[in-house]
């Protein structure tokens, strides 16, 4: 069982990006450089899977189908708002990320996760006002889909690795002029060249960021 629930590991939510609303030159600039809240994943995959599955000849039934995580996060952030790194733990989701500011409002993050997930995201902080902020960009992921599969031993776990290219935009919503967090929406749609599915990756984040 232990097997199967690591297996289900979902690629984590990069909560370094928030360093793009630490950066100086914008307001309000968040002032904390320690971070720390909760934060969720929802990617539904059933139809990728079933086609994954069928590419690679694997069991049908795919562990956390629906690719759900939850977990706990903890964020680290330089007092200027160039870069800021991030751990994430919970259920399904393990995973350590990093963002640095390219040019000014242009900045890349670099996400891994458990069974070698990872993603990597350039963005552009668009918008940011004492209620809102918002950045979109480009990613790319590499996802890994766990089926259950018969083993000598009883159920064994197979694993299969997809790969897509896409849009990723997000938006901070916080009390009237708050530095320290609040609430973080982020949403990936991208295309599965392999298995000719679309790609689909809801976050929400919770606290200090």
């Amino acid at each position: 069982m232990l097997l199967i629930a690591t297996s289900g590991c979902v690629s984590h939510t990069p909560v370094s990006e928030s360093a793009m609303f630490h950066d100086r030159a914008t307001y309000p600039s968040h002032q904390n450089t320690m971070g720390v809240g909760v934060t969720g994943t929802y990617s539904p995959t059933q139809h990728l899977a079933r086609d994954v599955a069928t590419d690679e000849n694997l069991s049908r039934e795919p562990v956390n189908p629906s690719r759900f995580s939850g977990g706990l996060y903890l964020a680290g952030f330089d007092s200027a708002g160039r870069y800021g790194a991030g751990l994430t733990l919970g259920l399904f989701t393990v995973g350590v990320d990093a963002t640095t500011q390219l040019w000014r409002r242009n900045y890349l993050t670099v996400s891994l996760s458990a069974l070698k997930q990872g993603q990597i995201i350039l963005q552009h902080r668009t918008y940011n006002s004492p209620r809102l902020g918002a950045a979109v960009g480009l990613g790319y992921r590499y996802d890994t889909l766990a089926f259950k599969s018969p083993s000598p031993i009883g159920i064994g776990v197979s694993e299969a690795g997809v790969h897509s290219l896409g849009m990723r935009a997000l938006s901070i919503i916080r009390a009237q002029g708050d530095t320290r967090g609040g609430i973080k929406v982020s949403a990936y749609a991208g295309y599965a060249p392999t298995v000719h599915r679309p790609m689909v990756t809801l976050t929400l984040t919770v606290g200090a960021f």
